[in-house]
């Protein structure tokens, strides 16, 4: 999108006088009394001729003043002084510095040379000089309020807190009410950590400025620091760059001297056209600061960050300007664009409308809309805006092409033909409308508009060596009408494979359809493919690769190689001294995240020498020296965890197979842990990080000093369960990522279950592997159709169109908040693991932040439902989606109809029938507001309604919570509820982990809510022993050892670096409490554990687990695990069903094994469904019988809305059985 100048050239200038006074008392040449520098003259070259002129006048003035015989020193002073003005106005600040000086000498008691002069050093980074040149304006002008903010903000900046802090408080001693003095001391206590003060203030400062956005960074950290998440994430999404408003009428001078917003615009421009945009970005901003009331200014600046490739703020630019001017036609035009090219149609329909209705002569704006339209499947509506523009314009030639391409999707194919043979007759030499009527004569399915002969012969006259996939693709459909199959299937071949190359994997899939028809003999009947799905930035996998190349480092935490690179060019822009110490540490921080830990060292070891030589205590230097710390234990895991992975890495506690053989790392940071704690031996976390050192070295517990040691009987477990080994590497499992989710399913129907995992890195792909039954895995991904589909924090799968073949739905943006407005994903499953994306043609299409999604079938009509919990943040309205499946592949959302839209931050969400009346309820896991359970009330008059009955239910806690699901875990028949704890997502709670180690009792922790029956539930989790501070994210559940018991594995952590602690799992003791097992079966992955999913892989009747390992930030990955189960002597049964009035997968039914055991009769009830939140298991249901001696009956009661009861048996034990509803097995 090019730049356009739309203000006019005729600038304004302000005229300047520079007035110079001739004194009488003497005529000696100041010159040759007072030393001046020489000024030398700026190069000029590259401004306009006005400024030129402009210039050339201030210089010509001064050199005339110099020439005067009689001229004094306070006169030439001030023609010094004043040319500096105007040369700092322009940004020549070499030559207005050496004016300044000048001036100074000459002038010295004159407070503007001075306050200039600090000005002008501070911009430089010159901050000593800058400091001097404002403490002499003071002297002259004692408490000048801009002289003294600067000069504090520069002592902030240099980390001297205590004269920063007097200075704001003087500046408040005067005026009390003054907002950068307010917002300077805020500032101070954030970084004294002192946050309560900070809060004060900072408050103050928004009350007194409210427009000034910059106030809310500091405040979400000082909010924070008091553990209000809440309030921090607020003040999070409102942060901005807009200061606290300040009176200086100096700068003001400065300003009009340049000509104000006129000048910064037309330079901008100049330097936009010259492909400048960083320096034409630093112009339009400034041209905002002089004029931020002017919507011209900010669309400007707006186009300018679109060519920059920042988009995220040329769109906040560009709704800035239609907050001024709501009907700007030139706003809504390139807003409407940039939300096409970002693949938001609905909301490029809504401004490029609302720009034609100013408008109606903006051609391309009509082109861009009806090509929206047409994407979003409204080719009819598409169509009149065609036409116009087609007559507007008749030799607009996408304009007709659109026409075309909308003709066929609306059915009208001769019409089509006509109007494109009318065009190529017109522009016969336009590649792009011939090869449109070469599709139409070839694969029109109407017999009477298709000429495959002449398509050949256009075809065949204009073929170039050099083709395009769409032109190969098209070539290879005029051989199929030509029954040229075998040429048809070579060209159709090449198509696909020119498209994996080049990474176009949302149109392999589409290719390869084309591909089966030409190998079957038959023609293709499809000139196009669906533009919502075929291809382009308006489909799913096109616009995921929009979003990676548009992300913000400023605004994605996570994003930390890009945040290194911003931060090195930071560094050495940067002038020595406290202001660079800061970046560099910063640097170093960012480093380590984005796993560049050896660097991030070299880093931390330079700046500590640095601050030693300056004389900084071990006190000052704490934090880098804990960031020090972590840094060599991250090198210990680098280069031998994940370098050299084996199947006991990273398992706590440490087995002599996982001793580093590199132990450099590990040593120097059990050294650094030791120092630390020496100056802070209560720091809990500093201590397990001591213990986990020495346990990679081998030397645990023997080498830990006693008083920090945390002894072995900590990870004891309370049941001996046999050890599971972790398989992934020799499984070729292990792919080596970040977090995200997991599935365990028969995708190709071969009876085995195949792996699905993703990871959130905006540029991850997913993986899909294929069980080959001899126990080994293949990797399908590409094959599948999967290779475009990136990212994913979360994933699960359902077969929502009762085809057989369970789907996919993947998950995006959580945690994410304004920068996670991604779109998900539903992959219909084609049948042999081949997936499609229709996540628009579903009508499942939607850019809200979620990982948190149940399927259900709520109103029981045989058709699987979606519930998506979104990330509503205050300011931003993310509203929750309730997906009614309509049964012909597509949904509609009914969450507003139902009342169940506005739910605030889902971060989990499951559905169960908690009060047994065959009618899913759906409970919801919310971030730092009580959990909601909703009841179905099904059907009633006024139509289908949820209740909130949380408070009655008595299943509102914990308020940090995550995962979440039902089940029944004391096998009575009545569904139960886990509640996961968390903590806040940003802090660190590390310590809480450990104290719970040390015996002391957690800070906040999960709930299990058992079901009374009654509709209430009772709080039983200290009685069943999950009262630990768990910090889970993925979590699930299975049976471990088939006892028929459901036991639970919560994978934990928080992005910070240094929150290793153990995945945990807990045995299920006869339903009467949950036994940490974590130690005995090897399940104590220090790495961060997300999607966990319980399944049969080996298909020998026990439940193995996958685990999806590594954590937020871009460098903190780790393998993936696959514990193998080593079996048991417990009997099981496995039931694969298949509904018919039901939906297919019997999502929801509710099972009841009846056995005959050692203790006689007994009842094992289980529920069909993926499990937990964060996680998904197979749909086929694996049951564990314990001592069971016969199944004397199996009743499954099917999601039904008669309630249908089928019973069968008896059955042999130690079998897999497929049952379809109603008919015997």
């Amino acid at each position: 999108m090019s730049l356009v100048n739309a203000w006019t050239s005729q600038l304004l200038f302000v005229a300047m006088l520079l007035a110079v006074g001739c004194g009488g008392g003497g005529t000696e040449d100041p010159s040759d009394t007072v030393w001046l520098e020489p000024v030398a003259y700026p190069d000029l070259a590259g401004l306009e001729e006005r400024v030129r002129d402009q210039l050339d006048s201030v210089h010509a003035n001064l050199e005339r003043v110099r020439a005067e015989s009689e001229v004094t020193e306070a006169a030439l002073g001030r023609a010094y002084g004043e040319a500096g003005m105007v040369y700092q106005a322009y940004n020549l600040h070499d030559t207005a510095a050496s004016c300044y000086r000048n001036a100074a000498r000459l002038e010295p008691d004159e407070f503007r040379w001075h306050y200039y002069l600090g000005h002008l050093h501070h911009d430089e980074g010159q901050e000593d000089d800058a400091r001097v040149s404002l403490n002499r304006s003071l002297a002259l002008r004692p408490g000048d309020i801009p002289a003294t903010l600067l000069l504090a903000r520069i002592e902030f900046e240099s980390n001297r807190l205590d004269r920063a802090e007097s200075l704001y408080r003087s500046i408040l001693a005067a005026a009390a009410e003054n907002p950068g003095a307010l917002f300077g001391l805020g500032k101070t206590a954030v970084a004294r950590k002192d946050y309560a003060v900070a809060v004060e203030h900072l408050e103050h400062a928004r009350r007194r400025a409210p427009q000034a956005t910059e106030i809310h960074y500091p405040l979400s950290l000082a909010y924070r620091g008091l553990g209000d998440a809440e309030r921090a994430l607020e003040h999070l999404e409102q942060r901005g760059d807009v200061p606290p408003p300040q009176d200086d009428p100096l700068l003001g001078v400065l300003v009009a001297l340049a000509g104000g917003m006129r000048v910064h615009q037309l330079r901008g421009t100049a330097l936009a056209q010259e492909g400048h945009y960083a320096e034409a970005l630093t112009e339009f901003r400034r041209a905002v600061e002089s004029d931020p009331d002017e919507p011209l200014v900010r669309i400007n600046l707006a186009l300018t960050w679109i060519e920059f490739g920042d988009f995220s703020a040329a769109r906040r630019e560009l709704n800035a300007a239609l907050a001024l001017a709501p009907d700007d036609a030139f706003a809504h035009y390139n807003l409407g664009t940039l939300e096409a090219q970002l693949g938001r149609d609905e909301r490029a329909v809504e401004h490029l409308t609302a720009a034609l209705r100013t408008d109606p002569n903006q051609r391309q704006a009509r082109v861009n809309l009806a090509n929206a339209l047409h994407r979003l499947g409204r080719p009819a509506a598409a169509l009149p805006h065609y036409r116009h523009a087609v007559e507007s314009d008749p030799g607009n030639a996408a304009a007709r092409l659109g026409e075309a391409r909308a003709l066929v999707a609306a059915g009208h194919h001769a019409e089509a033909r006509r109007r494109l043979e009318e065009a190529t007759a017109a522009r016969p030499e336009d590649r792009a409308l011939r090869h449109a009527l070469i599709r139409v004569l070839a694969a029109s399915p109407d017999a009477a508009v298709r000429d495959g002969r002449r398509a050949f012969e256009l075809a065949r006259s204009r073929a170039t060596p050099q083709m395009s996939i769409e032109e190969v693709e098209m070539m290879a459909m005029v051989a199929a009408e030509s029954r040229m199959f075998a040429d048809a299937v070579r060209l159709q071949r090449q198509a696909v494979e020119s498209a994996r190359s080049v990474g176009r994997y949302d149109l392999v899939v589409a290719l390869e359809e084309n591909l089966q028809l030409y190998e079957r003999r038959e023609a293709c009947r499809r000139p196009w493919r669906d533009p919502a799905t075929g291809g382009g930035d308006a489909d799913v996998p096109g616009l995921l690769r929009r979003i990676v190349a548009e992300a913000d480092p400023d605004r994605n935490p996570f994003l930390n190689d890009r945040r290194a690179e911003r931060l090195a060019a930071k560094v050495a822009e940067a002038a020595a001294g406290n202001a660079r110490d800061g970046i560099e540490f910063e640097l170093a921080h960012e480093l380590l995240r984005a796993g560049d830990t050896r660097k991030a060292i070299e880093l931390l070891e330079s700046l500590i020498a640095r601050l030693v030589a300056h004389g900084s205590s071990a006190d000052a230097m704490l934090g880098v020296r804990e960031v020090r710390a972590l840094a060599y234990l991250r090198l210990g895991e680098q280069e031998n965890c994940v370098a050299r992975h084996g199947p006991d890495s990273c398992l706590l506690p440490i087995r002599p197979g996982a001793v580093h053989v590199r132990p450099d790392g590990s040593r120097r940071a059990a050294e650094l842990y030791a120092e630390l704690l020496e100056n802070d031996p209560g720091n809990l976390g500093w201590r397990w990080l001591l213990n986990l050192a020495h346990m990679t070295l081998g030397g645990y517990p023997d080498d830990v000093p006693a008083r920090w040691l945390i002894a072995p009987e900590a990870f004891r477990s309370e049941y001996e369960l046999p050890r599971f080994a972790n398989v992934a590497t020799a499984l070729g499992l292990d792919v080596n990522g970040l977090s995200g989710g997991s599935i365990l399913e028969d995708f190709d129907g071969d009876g085995l279950l195949d792996v699905i995992v993703s990871a959130w890195g905006l540029d991850d792909s997913m993986h899909y592997f294929r069980n080959n039954g001899d126990g080994t895995f293949a990797e399908r991904t590409e094959a599948a159709g999967l290779g475009g589909q990136r990212g994913g924090l979360n994933i699960s799968h359902a077969d929502y169109d009762n085809d057989g073949n369970p789907d996919v739905l993947v998950l995006r943006g959580g945690w994410l908040a304004a920068d996670g407005e991604h779109p998900n994903s539903l992959l219909r499953n084609l049948g042999g693991g081949v997936f499609r994306d229709v996540t628009r043609e579903a009508g499942l299409f939607s850019l809200h932040p979620t990982q948190a999604a149940a399927w259900a079938d709520y109103d029981l009509d045989g058709n699987l439902d979606l519930f998506v919990g979104n990330e509503n943040t205050p300011g931003k309205s993310h509203p929750s989606q309730l997906y009614l499946n309509n049964g012909d592949g597509t949904f509609s959302d009914v969450a507003a109809e139902l009342g169940i839209r506005d739910l605030g931050f889902v971060k989990a969400a499951a559905w169960g029938d908690y009060n047994n009346d065959g009618w899913p309820d759906l409970y919801l896991s919310r971030y730092l507001q009580p959990n909601l359970l909703l009841r179905n009330e099904g059907p009633g008059e006024g139509g289908w309604r949820f209740t909130d009955v949380t408070a009655e239910a008595g299943v509102a806690e914990p308020k940090f919570s995550f995962p979440t699901w039902f089940f029944d875990y004391d096998n009575d028949g009545w569904l139960d509820l886990l509640v996961a704890s968390f903590a806040d997502f940003f802090g660190d709670s590390l310590e809480q982990v450990v104290a719970g180690y040390l015996g002391r009792p957690a800070e906040q922790h999960s709930r299990l809510y058992r079901n009374r029956g009654d509709g209430t539930f009772e709080d039983v989790t200290v009685e069943a022993g999950l009262d630990d501070m768990l910090l889970a994210m993925g979590a699930n559940f299975g049976d471990l050892d088939n006892d028929g018991w459901l036991d639970c594995y919560f994978g934990t952590g928080l992005p910070r670096m240094n929150t290793l602690v153990p995945n945990r799992m807990y045995r299920n003791d006869r339903g009467l409490r949950f036994q940490d097992v974590t130690t005995a079966g090897g399940f104590g992955h220090l790495q961060k554990g997300h999607g966990i999913a319980f399944g049969d892989l080996d298909n020998d009747g026990d439940q193995d687990i996958y685990a999806v390992m590594g954590g937020a930030f871009s460098g903190d990955t780790f393998p993936n695990a696959l514990f193998l189960n080593p079996g048991n002597e417990n009997h099981w049964i496995t039931l694969r069903l298949t509904g018919r009035r039901a939906n297919r997968s019997a999502f929801g039914a509710r099972i009841v094994v009846t056995v005959e055991g050692g203790t006689g009769t007994r009842r094992i009830h289980r529920t069909v469904g993926t499990g937990g939140s964060f996680g998904s298991s197979s749909l086929q249901q694996e049951i564990g019988l314990g001592d069971a001696r016969a199944i004397r009956s199996i009743e499954i009661r099917w999601p039904t809305r008669d309630g249908f009861v089928q019973r069968i048996g008896p059955l042999p034990l130690d079998r897999f059985v497929e049952i379809d509803e109603g008919a015997e097995p």
